[in-house]
């Protein structure tokens, strides 16, 4: 549900409210997130600020080209197929009317 704006919180930490409520935010997701998991997997990475698991503070995360080792791959198999040979087709005659006008 909705849990927007939080005044209970404003002045309780000694800390600005912006930083006060995103720890508040974050300690909500933290809470989600060890309730809901799956007996199959371990889970994506999700990186955080706050985490009581190192290898996901996202200064801890790799800075080199490991950070592309568990990117999402997202695939979509909703496509209507007739409406994409149309916009092929479409490509194709805009390539070529630009080829027949090309200055």
């Amino acid at each position: 549900g909705y849990r927007g704006h939080v005044p209970n919180v404003a002045f309780s930490f000694g800390d600005t409210y912006g930083n006060t409520t995103m720890k508040y935010f974050q300690d909500f997701r933290n809470a989600a997130m060890e309730t809901s998991y799956s007996p199959y997997s371990k889970g994506g990475q999700f990186p955080t600020l706050f985490s009581r698991d190192p290898s996901l503070v996202i200064g801890e995360r790799a800075r080199g080209w490991d950070r592309w080792l568990h990117t999402p791959n997202y695939s979509r198999f909703n496509l209507d197929m007739n409406r994409s040979e149309e916009l092929q087709e479409f490509y194709k005659l805009t390539q070529m009317h630009r080829e027949h006008y090309r200055d």
